[in-house]
C-alpha cells in the first residue's frame, strides 16, 4: 500500500509539473516597480493604495487609474504616484504604466 500511495502522489507530482491546470502568476518584486507610493487625496484626505497595488500587478499588465479605481474602490479621482527613482510626485498618466520584467 505504501508503495502504490507513492506512486500515486509521484504521478500527481509530475502531473503538476509538466500540465498545468493554471497559468502560473509572477508577481512583481517591489524593487522592480517604478513607484515607491500611489494614492490620491480626497476631501483632504490622503489614500494610500500601495500595498493593495502592489500584490495585484505581474508583469505585462498595463496599470492605468481605471484600474487603481477598480483595484481601490474609489472612483472619479486624480490619481498620483512618487516615482522610484526620482522620488518627485508626478500624475498618474491616462495611457498606464507598462510592468516589464527588465
Amino acid at each position: 500500500m505504501k508503495i502504490f500511495i507513492q506512486l500515486l502522489k509521484t504521478f500527481h507530482w509530475i502531473v503538476e509539473i509538466f500540465c498545468p491546470t493554471q497559468r502560473r502568476v509572477y508577481k512583481v518584486s517591489v524593487h522592480k516597480l517604478p513607484w515607491f507610493w500611489v494614492g490620491t487625496e480626497i476631501d483632504s484626505k490622503t489614500i494610500d493604495i500601495t500595498e493593495k497595488i502592489n500584490s495585484s500587478v505581474i508583469y505585462s499588465r498595463v496599470v492605468t487609474p481605471e484600474f487603481l479605481s477598480e483595484i481601490s474602490g474609489y472612483k472619479a479621482c486624480k490619481w498620483k504616484y512618487i516615482d522610484a527613482i526620482t522620488l518627485e510626485q508626478k500624475d498618474f498618466p491616462l495611457s498606464g504604466i507598462v510592468i516589464n520584467d527588465s
